[in-house]
């Protein structure tokens, strides 16, 4: 993949990945990363810790704060330089309701400031409030790829059908 593909995508880890900085100075070091000017970086470096409801930790080492703080750097951190494309990966299995709440209305402004989300979750109530298309996977196959409302009322394979029933699939 070309460096400008790399440059336009973005990718948020099950387990979040924090420099050993300060949280101010993981988002700042990945809007460098991406060209942004120092002056520039400043502004948009206290937006995204407002965004992230991490202003407050600004100057705390990375590394000290609980999972849900980290998880929420690592995104406000990927959408710093507003990637076209952000794979996440589990981005809330082991978050507690409160910290998965902050994590998806994180997610619905990238959204809605018009990044593609191409996330990987076996919480199927999460994936009915930020679906739009759901590829079903089991055995390393797509089973079924179909709008979220479809999938949900209608799935058509065996597997999505007992996945959605609760049963564990093998």
């Amino acid at each position: 993949v070309g460096r400008e593909v790399r440059r336009r995508q973005a990718m948020v880890l099950q387990r979040p990945v924090v420099l050993r900085r300060s949280v101010r100075t993981n988002i700042d070091y990945a809007l460098a990363a991406h060209g942004i000017g120092r002056r520039e970086r400043a502004g948009r470096v206290d937006e995204l810790l407002r965004m992230g409801e991490l202003a407050d930790k600004a100057g705390q080492p990375a590394r000290t704060m609980s999972s849900g703080e980290q998880q929420r750097l690592a995104l406000v951190r990927a959408i710093a330089a507003a990637p076209d494309l952000l794979f996440l990966d589990e981005p809330t299995s082991s978050l507690d309701p409160a910290a998965t709440q902050m994590i998806e209305a994180l997610v619905q402004r990238a959204i809605a400031a018009g990044t593609k989300i191409v996330m990987i979750t076996h919480d199927v109530g999460q994936a009915r409030r930020l679906g739009g298309e759901i590829l079903f996977m089991h055995r390393g196959q797509v089973v079924e790829q179909t709008p979220c409302p479809a999938f949900f009322d209608a799935p058509v394979s065996e597997a999505a059908r007992s996945f959605l029933a609760g049963r564990l699939l093998l």
